[in-house]
């Protein structure tokens, strides 16, 4: 149980940090996008953060079913399904 639990605390500050970069950065950047007057244009966004939006949706995802399996733990003590799972998607890695 206190792995299953250090897992979601760490999935949670994850999930939460790329958040913040979605939020504090990346959105105000992609508002900017203009090709005279932008901090940057909308590829080196791209190149710089390719699948950032993509990395947020998986582990978000992936926080609620960690968090879920948690709250049901008792039920059903594993978590190994639940990466596997999303195993798929951490190939963007």
């Amino acid at each position: 149980l206190k792995v299953v639990y250090e897992i979601y605390t760490t999935e949670h500050s994850f999930a939460r940090n790329l958040e913040i970069i979605l939020k504090r950065f990346i959105e105000p950047l992609k508002n900017s996008v203009s090709p005279y007057f932008g901090i940057l244009t909308e590829e080196e966004l791209k190149e710089i953060f390719p699948v950032i939006e993509e990395l947020f949706k998986v582990h978000l995802d992936l926080l609620q079913q960690v968090e879920r399996r948690l709250l049901s733990w008792g039920q059903n003590p594993t978590i190994g399904d639940v990466f596997s799972k999303y195993a798929p998607f951490f190939k963007i890695y």
